[in-house]
């Protein structure tokens, strides 16, 4: 979880798009849903390299290749032990993005106590195991929505601008 300041250099792409479901009627195709896909970039921004970093808003992807080569500053934060999820990027002289604050609740919500309880509830209920490991999906689920909710409130002190 942070802010990452420096040239930015982009690496590999992977992902993107949507994935869904589709149904023939006759002649007609109906897609009954689409779920985007988030993209995981391989970059550099300064001295820190990321070999795997999601970008989980589609908006906000264009703008890391147009960046490519600029000064920028991201904010991220980890999503479980590994995965750095960017929150916004920050050109200097270029164009910027950050999460809205409704994508930013829902994301605090299903990760920290919709998830977390959905695994540990169920868990509590198998003895002795569940009851050591219960409580560590909680403490990791709690430490997950400290990381994003304290580089929420750094990029609002930072005075990172909303998207309008």
């Amino acid at each position: 979880m942070g802010k990452f300041c420096g040239t930015l250099q982009l690496g590999s792409v992977k992902g993107g798009g949507t994935v869904g479901s589709q149904t023939a009627i006759g002649d007609r195709v109906v897609s009954s849903f689409e779920v985007p896909v988030a993209i995981e970039y391989e970059l550099r921004v300064g001295a820190t390299h990321f070999k795997k970093i999601r970008c989980c808003e589609q908006a906000m992807a264009p703008l890391v290749a147009q960046n490519n080569g600029n000064d920028v500053c991201i904010y991220t934060f980890k999503q479980l032990p590994r995965t750095e999820v960017m929150l916004a990027i920050v050109a200097k002289g270029g164009p910027s993005y950050r999460m809205t604050a409704g994508r930013m609740y829902m994301t605090l919500f299903a990760t920290s106590i919709f998830l977390p309880l959905l695994i540990a509830v169920p868990l509590f209920f198998i003895p002795v195991l569940g009851w050591v490991l219960s409580p560590l999906v909680l403490f990791f689920a709690g430490r997950n929505g400290v990381g994003l909710w304290s580089t929420w409130q750094k990029m609002n002190s930072d005075g990172v601008p909303g998207n309008g």
